[in-house]
Protein backbone atom coordinates (compact mmCIF):
# COMPACT_ATOMS: atom_id res chain seq x y z
CA UNK A 1 0.00 0.00 0.00
CA UNK A 2 2.58 2.57 1.07
CA UNK A 3 4.47 1.77 -2.59
CA UNK A 4 0.86 2.63 -4.16
CA UNK A 5 1.03 5.95 -2.40
CA UNK A 6 4.71 6.80 -3.70
CA UNK A 7 3.50 6.24 -7.15
CA UNK A 8 0.08 8.21 -6.56
CA UNK A 9 2.43 11.07 -5.50
CA UNK A 10 4.83 11.31 -7.68
CA UNK A 11 2.66 11.04 -10.41
CA UNK A 12 0.75 13.68 -9.38
CA UNK A 13 4.27 15.78 -8.34
CA UNK A 14 4.68 15.15 -12.27
CA UNK A 15 1.49 16.33 -13.32
CA UNK A 16 1.48 19.50 -11.87
CA UNK A 17 4.96 20.36 -13.21
CA UNK A 18 3.88 19.47 -16.39
CA UNK A 19 0.49 21.35 -16.52
CA UNK A 20 2.92 24.46 -14.94
CA UNK A 21 5.13 24.43 -18.14
CA UNK A 22 2.46 24.06 -20.57
CA UNK A 23 0.64 27.32 -18.76
CA UNK A 24 3.97 29.09 -18.28
CA UNK A 25 5.70 29.18 -21.66
CA UNK A 26 1.55 30.32 -23.76
CA UNK A 27 1.46 32.91 -20.65
CA UNK A 28 5.32 34.70 -21.35
CA UNK A 29 4.41 34.45 -24.93
CA UNK A 30 1.65 36.13 -24.79
CA UNK A 31 2.49 39.13 -22.27
CA UNK A 32 6.04 39.08 -23.95
CA UNK A 33 4.71 39.66 -27.85
CA UNK A 34 1.41 42.11 -26.83
CA UNK A 35 3.43 44.70 -25.61
CA UNK A 36 2.97 47.63 -28.45
CA UNK A 37 4.49 51.13 -28.48
CA UNK A 38 3.47 53.14 -25.66
CA UNK A 39 2.81 50.01 -23.09
CA UNK A 40 4.94 49.61 -20.27
CA UNK A 41 8.42 48.35 -21.53
CA UNK A 42 10.37 47.70 -17.83
CA UNK A 43 10.35 44.07 -18.76
CA UNK A 44 12.95 45.02 -22.05
CA UNK A 45 14.68 47.88 -21.17
CA UNK A 46 13.44 50.13 -17.98
CA UNK A 47 13.74 53.34 -20.24
CA UNK A 48 11.48 55.35 -22.45
CA UNK A 49 12.58 54.50 -25.83
CA UNK A 50 11.57 56.47 -29.21
CA UNK A 51 12.91 54.81 -32.27
CA UNK A 52 12.48 57.29 -35.48
CA UNK A 53 11.83 55.57 -38.98
CA UNK A 54 12.08 58.48 -41.71
CA UNK A 55 11.94 57.79 -45.92
CA UNK A 56 12.97 60.47 -47.95
CA UNK A 57 13.36 59.87 -51.62
CA UNK A 58 16.30 60.49 -53.08
CA UNK A 59 14.07 62.77 -55.92
CA UNK A 60 13.72 65.27 -53.31
CA UNK A 61 16.56 67.58 -53.53
CA UNK A 62 18.72 69.14 -50.08
CA UNK A 63 21.48 68.06 -48.55
CA UNK A 64 21.58 65.84 -46.35
CA UNK A 65 24.91 66.00 -44.48
CA UNK A 66 23.81 69.06 -43.49
CA UNK A 67 19.91 70.30 -43.49
CA UNK A 68 18.34 69.12 -41.20
CA UNK A 69 15.11 67.09 -40.98
CA UNK A 70 13.01 68.05 -37.86
CA UNK A 71 10.86 65.86 -35.62
CA UNK A 72 9.17 67.90 -33.91
CA UNK A 73 6.45 67.08 -30.68
CA UNK A 74 3.14 68.74 -30.01
CA UNK A 75 0.90 69.26 -26.86
CA UNK A 76 -2.53 69.87 -29.35
CA UNK A 77 -3.13 68.32 -32.70
CA UNK A 78 -3.74 71.36 -34.58
CA UNK A 79 0.20 71.92 -34.06
CA UNK A 80 -0.09 75.31 -32.68
CA UNK A 81 2.28 77.39 -30.49
CA UNK A 82 5.63 76.04 -29.79
CA UNK A 83 6.49 72.17 -30.09
CA UNK A 84 7.24 70.58 -26.68
CA UNK A 85 10.35 69.10 -28.24
CA UNK A 86 11.89 68.99 -31.22
CA UNK A 87 14.89 66.71 -32.35
CA UNK A 88 17.26 67.66 -35.71
CA UNK A 89 18.54 64.44 -37.75
CA UNK A 90 20.55 64.29 -40.58
CA UNK A 91 19.92 61.54 -43.31
CA UNK A 92 23.35 60.12 -43.36
CA UNK A 93 24.80 56.54 -41.58
CA UNK A 94 28.05 55.47 -40.87
CA UNK A 95 29.49 52.75 -43.32
CA UNK A 96 31.53 49.32 -41.31
CA UNK A 97 34.80 52.06 -42.04
CA UNK A 98 33.32 55.17 -40.21
CA UNK A 99 32.53 56.83 -43.74
CA UNK A 100 29.17 58.81 -43.48
CA UNK A 101 27.03 58.13 -46.47
CA UNK A 102 23.50 59.23 -47.51
CA UNK A 103 20.71 58.14 -47.37
CA UNK A 104 16.94 57.51 -47.56
CA UNK A 105 15.81 55.34 -45.28
CA UNK A 106 16.66 56.64 -41.66
CA UNK A 107 16.41 54.88 -38.84
CA UNK A 108 17.45 56.06 -35.23
CA UNK A 109 16.79 55.36 -31.86
CA UNK A 110 16.82 57.98 -28.70
CA UNK A 111 16.05 57.53 -24.98
CA UNK A 112 14.24 59.35 -22.77
CA UNK A 113 13.78 62.10 -25.24
CA UNK A 114 10.17 62.76 -24.09
CA UNK A 115 8.65 63.37 -20.81
CA UNK A 116 5.32 61.68 -19.75
CA UNK A 117 2.77 62.93 -21.87
CA UNK A 118 0.56 63.17 -24.83
CA UNK A 119 2.06 64.35 -27.92
CA UNK A 120 1.32 64.91 -31.90
CA UNK A 121 4.02 64.36 -34.11
CA UNK A 122 5.37 65.97 -37.50
CA UNK A 123 8.37 65.86 -39.79
CA UNK A 124 9.91 68.89 -41.93
CA UNK A 125 12.83 69.56 -44.00
CA UNK A 126 14.51 72.54 -42.62
CA UNK A 127 15.62 73.70 -46.21
CA UNK A 128 16.28 77.24 -44.70
CA UNK A 129 18.16 75.43 -41.74
CA UNK A 130 15.88 78.14 -39.03
CA UNK A 131 14.61 75.36 -36.97
CA UNK A 132 11.17 76.93 -37.67
CA UNK A 133 8.38 75.14 -40.14
CA UNK A 134 8.29 77.18 -43.67
CA UNK A 135 5.34 76.51 -45.99
CA UNK A 136 7.78 76.15 -48.77
CA UNK A 137 9.49 73.05 -46.62
CA UNK A 138 8.12 69.67 -47.29
CA UNK A 139 6.40 68.42 -44.08
CA UNK A 140 4.71 65.28 -43.35
CA UNK A 141 2.54 63.75 -39.91
CA UNK A 142 2.30 61.42 -37.67
CA UNK A 143 -0.24 58.99 -39.74
CA UNK A 144 -2.32 62.18 -40.99
CA UNK A 145 -2.99 65.90 -40.77
CA UNK A 146 -6.55 65.45 -40.89
CA UNK A 147 -6.60 62.59 -38.76
CA UNK A 148 -3.04 62.31 -36.20
CA UNK A 149 -3.04 59.87 -33.89
CA UNK A 150 -1.94 60.47 -29.96
CA UNK A 151 1.38 59.54 -28.95
CA UNK A 152 0.90 58.27 -25.13
CA UNK A 153 4.17 58.35 -23.79
CA UNK A 154 5.27 56.71 -20.56
CA UNK A 155 8.11 56.87 -17.80
CA UNK A 156 8.72 53.35 -19.14
CA UNK A 157 7.46 53.33 -23.01
CA UNK A 158 8.35 52.66 -26.12
CA UNK A 159 7.08 53.93 -29.47
CA UNK A 160 7.71 53.56 -33.39
CA UNK A 161 7.14 56.84 -35.15
CA UNK A 162 7.35 56.66 -38.86
CA UNK A 163 7.35 59.57 -41.47
CA UNK A 164 7.43 58.77 -45.16
CA UNK A 165 7.74 61.24 -47.66
CA UNK A 166 6.04 60.01 -50.63
CA UNK A 167 6.16 62.56 -54.10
Amino acid sequence: MLVIDLRLIRFEREQKILIMKNLFIPLLALFVFSCKDGDDAALFNNTNETVFDINIPMSYSFDRRTTPVVVAFYGNKEFKGKPAKSENLYMVEKDENEKEKVVEDYNTTHLNLLKEGNYFALCFIDLNKNGRRESNEPIEYFTSKEHPKKIRVLKESRRTISFDFDL
